[in-house]
């Protein structure tokens, strides 16, 4: 085990390392944007079918439904935001 500094081989395999981590936050950005945008198209699907049925029940669905959403799609566009920075920030190639 080496104890002193990092030797060429080591800084390698650790520059390989920070670059597939890179590869990972990239795939995990996209993949958080896409889930922000399927809820948001889902949650308008639906509110719009219950908005065509005229009745308290679909509007307090509504409502309810709304705020979860909200708070999901959020949820997600600020885990796209931290993993857009690592990316960022994260050595190039």
């Amino acid at each position: 085990m080496t104890t002193g500094p990092l030797q060429t081989d080591d800084r390698a395999t650790f520059f390989t390392l920070l670059l597939s981590y890179r590869q990972q936050w990239g795939q995990y950005h996209r993949h958080k944007e896409w889930m922000a945008y399927s809820a948001t198209a889902l949650f308008l699907g639906g509110a719009a079918t219950l908005a065509l049925q005229d009745s308290w029940a679909a509007i307090g669905l509504i409502s309810g439904s709304y705020a979860v959403m909200s708070w999901f799609v959020c949820w997600q566009l600020r885990n796209r935001e931290t993993a857009a920075d690592l990316v960022q920030h994260a050595p190039q190639s």
